[in-house]
């Protein structure tokens, strides 16, 4: 179902609701996400958040996108990705904190998460995912007079960074990588892929048993349940159709791959108790690639979702980001002062 990765804005649609009439393919026109449609293309009354219905194809799919702009900076744009199962809510006072340092912060729902796309938990191909990147990083391009986003992802965000900087990388001025999923805990076998492949042919739209469905993310989750600005709406996370955990599991198998072909400046945060993933592919593959501009923090006392677990995590996190982020300044100025 891949549309062209730029609309003209006349094409813009408003968010769909339960009553809304998908066309396209037959997964897209597959029942709508019971999420009412948000404030598109406007500030919140005395408040420095925009909230935005942005078009990712032409089947009339909208994700959600909030940001932070700041009116008076010369840095880059930060732009984050959740992991599967989040939503950009979960990530308010990791925006805040970088907000309050001086950056715009731009944040969105993944197709199928929040308030975006057309059914919860479901996305028809891990490569939709990537362009709607493309569409969130372009808008906050074009926002920011043109400067590329620094873009941070959380888990599968992760990947979606790493691939989405293989075909796009002049959108993408740096990375920041936590909790990155090259490998899982425990791995999955060969049959147990097979089996997940013929049930996403099968049956795409089904939810996966839990016994069945490898472990992507933590029962942090359900903490963190889908809210309106309103509090009018509160639904925790359905599950990942099996369509897309097939999607998902591909993305992993590749992101070392992935990891390898990048060339741009990235940090990466490798949480010391991540009980979902594992880092040593990830070390290796830095270690054999010394001439990649990598920067690994292991953070001590985290766990998988270090954004948006505990404080003591968060706050954490935060000041490695920062403190790489002033290296790459100051990199970058000291490069432009020898030329």
């Amino acid at each position: 179902m891949n549309g062209a990765a730029q609309l003209d804005p006349h094409e813009r649609d408003q968010p769909v609701n339960q009553t809304a009439t998908a066309t396209g393919t037959d997964v897209e026109r597959s029942a709508a996400s019971a999420l009412p449609p948000f404030p598109s293309d406007g500030t919140e009354a005395g408040s420095r958040v925009t909230l935005t219905s942005l078009p990712v194809d032409h089947y009339g799919t909208t994700v959600y996108l909030k940001a932070l702009k700041h009116p008076d900076t010369q840095h880059a744009p930060i732009v984050i990705v959740h992991d599967v199962g989040e939503h950009a809510d979960c990530y308010e006072r990791t925006a805040n904190a970088f907000y309050e340092r001086g950056y715009s912060v731009y944040l969105f729902d993944w197709r199928g998460h929040g308030r975006s796309g057309w059914q919860l938990g479901h996305a028809p191909s891990f490569d939709s995912l990537v362009k709607d990147l493309l569409q969130v990083a372009a808008w906050a391009r074009y926002q920011e007079n043109g400067r590329a986003p620094i873009i941070l992802g959380n888990g599968l965000g992760a990947l979606l960074v790493m691939e989405f900087t293989k075909n796009y990388a002049a959108f993408c001025q740096a990375a920041i990588l936590c909790a990155p999923c090259l490998e899982l805990q425990p791995e999955m076998t060969r049959a147990h892929r097979m089996l997940l492949k013929l049930l996403s042919d099968i049956s795409p739209l089904v939810r996966l048993w839990s016994p069945f469905s490898p472990r992507l993310t933590s029962h942090r989750v359900s903490l963190h349940p889908i809210s309106r600005e309103d509090a009018s709406l509160s639904a925790k996370f359905p599950g990942v159709t099996a369509a897309l955990t097939y999607e998902l599991v591909q993305a992993i198998k590749r992101a070392e791959t992935r990891f390898n072909e990048y060339c741009g400046s990235v940090l990466i945060i490798c949480p010391e108790k991540d009980g979902i993933c594992s880092y040593k592919k990830l070390k290796k593959s830095a270690a054999l690639h010394a001439d990649h501009k990598v920067e690994i923090v292991d953070l001590v006392n985290s766990g998988h979702g270090v954004f948006t677990d505990d404080d003591a995590s968060r706050e954490l996190a935060i000041k490695v980001v920062l403190g790489w982020l002033s290296k790459l300044v100051v990199g970058k100025a000291s490069a432009s002062e020898s030329l």
